[in-house]
């Protein structure tokens, strides 16, 4: 990072017990001039690059937020997997295909009018029926319109509560995470 030298060490271990990888980041760089560490012992060079890294990771990189085994995770296949999708793709009643379609896209389209009305701006969607009635197709319809708005709109892909915490606690995080990026719609 503009010139400086830093050293990483990555160390990653299982936990079975929560069904997950366990990473830390060790991010050193050497002591130039003792004034650059502070009196907590940090080091400016080293926070900075922290720092860029942590806005940079925060970022959607043609990503979608995923939320399985109760942890998050970003994935490009899924981003990739819904390009292209569109509404001409869904087989639906085309009263209720224009009636989600123009639901979704207004809500998204007004955002000013929420604020003037001082009302809050959330929107989720939750499918649900029998296989094959569309839900998968609607889904990809739905996020990649989203995602290819100006500027984009993160959306969040729930795909199992499964996990070692309660089905409660899950939800908890998914809501912590949607107030987090809000307005992302919810596609269970």
């Amino acid at each position: 990072m503009n010139g400086n030298h830093f050293l990483v060490y990555a160390l990653s271990f299982r936990d079975d017990l929560l069904s997950r990888v366990i990473r830390f980041l060790y991010v050193l760089t050497p002591l130039s001039a003792m004034g650059a560490v502070d009196d907590e012992g940090h080091h400016s060079k080293t926070d900075a690059l922290i720092l860029t890294a942590g806005k940079w990771t925060k970022e959607m990189h043609d990503e979608i937020w995923v939320f399985d085994n109760q942890q998050w995770k970003k994935d490009k296949e899924l981003y990739r997997s819904v390009q292209g999708a569109s509404w001409h793709d869904v087989i639906l009643d085309p009263t209720i295909k224009s009636s989600l379609a123009h639901d979704v896209e207004s809500f998204f389209g007004n955002q000013s009018l929420y604020k003037t009305l001082r009302v809050p701006w959330k929107r989720g969607v939750i499918p649900h029926g029998v296989p094959g009635n569309g839900k998968t197709v609607s889904i990809k319809a739905i996020i990649n319109s989203l995602v290819s708005r100006k500027p984009p709109v993160s959306t969040m892909y729930i795909k199992s509560l499964v996990g070692c915490s309660h089905p409660k606690v899950a939800m908890q995080e998914i809501f912590a995470k949607a107030r987090i990026i809000a307005p992302p719609p919810l596609d269970l």
